[in-house]
């Protein structure tokens, strides 16, 4: 198994931290991106999803989580925490890979991630727009999925908004080439009704921003292809069980089962 999204702190904060919790959890790799620097603290959020099921759940936490991440400085201190997650990657490339976090309000980013490309390997760029307040239907978003494009690197993304996630469809439509995941599945069902093209994958991580319900819905409409299982640590504790559970309630095959958990993120990213 892979845990497919977590951040760099809590269970994953050094070398140390990293490979026990691969090792307790039975997963293979963790693709990590920017955390809190030296935060080794696991936070335990509330099940939100069992209580308010509807579309709004997830957007409606962005606001507790745009708060406290400027609260902690983290949209500043994305750099260096890149750099310290291609470090990792470097001592165990074969457990650790690692995301490009990438601010697209920076006009200099893609100066920055050039020559951050030229030292480091890096699978994956991550977007946030709780970190980043970042409009879709932009042009510099625009250019910064065709630059991702050319370098066949997947897009991972968290949104904001219902109105952010109607921009994102749009521009999976017109980029066709370029890869998508979905954070937390987050705007699932506006993603849903007006996606045209197979490019956007559905991530599992954090239970607590969507519902059974709707991972029952994805599974349907798109299957087993389409689903990513991750994690988010440290952001809720107990994610992976959470996960667990709510697909053994779909009544998988096994050959779904490795699908969801390795087989979709490692066909997308060639390994």
């Amino acid at each position: 198994m892979i845990d497919a999204h977590a951040h760099c702190c809590g269970v994953y904060l050094n070398e140390k931290t990293i490979i026990e919790h691969l090792d307790k959890n039975g997963f293979e790799k963790v693709i990590l991106c920017a955390g809190e620097p030296e935060g080794s603290f696991d936070y335990h959020h509330p099940m939100l999803s069992d209580i308010f099921k509807n579309e709004n759940t997830g957007f409606n936490f962005n606001s507790f989580i745009e708060a406290a991440s400027k609260l902690k400085h983290l949209p500043s201190l994305i750099e260096g925490e890149n750099l310290k997650i291609a470090s990792l990657s470097r001592l165990f490339p074969d457990r650790i890979l690692a995301a490009y976090c990438i601010d697209p309000t920076d006009p200099k980013w893609q100066q920055k991630a050039e020559t951050d490309f030229e030292r480091h390997r890096y699978c994956m760029i991550k977007l946030h727009q709780c970190w980043h307040d970042f409009d879709i239907a932009s042009r510099q978003f625009d250019e910064l999925i065709s630059w991702a494009e050319k370098r066949r690197l997947p897009i991972f993304l968290h949104l904001k908004s219902a109105e952010q996630a109607l921009y994102f469809t749009a521009a999976a439509n017109r980029h066709c080439d370029a890869v998508f995941i979905a954070a937390h599945c987050l705007g699932f069902d506006i993603i849903d009704n007006a996606l045209k093209s197979n490019n956007v994958y559905f991530d599992l991580s954090s239970p607590q921003l969507y519902s059974a319900d709707t991972l029952r819905k994805a599974y349907i409409k798109y299957g087993a292809e389409r689903l990513i299982f991750a994690s988010d640590a440290p952001y809720g504790r107990n994610n992976p069980q959470i996960i667990f559970d709510r697909l053994e309630k779909l009544w998988l095959s096994q050959e779904e089962f490795d699908l969801i958990t390795h087989q979709n993120i490692c066909r997308i990213l060639n390994i």
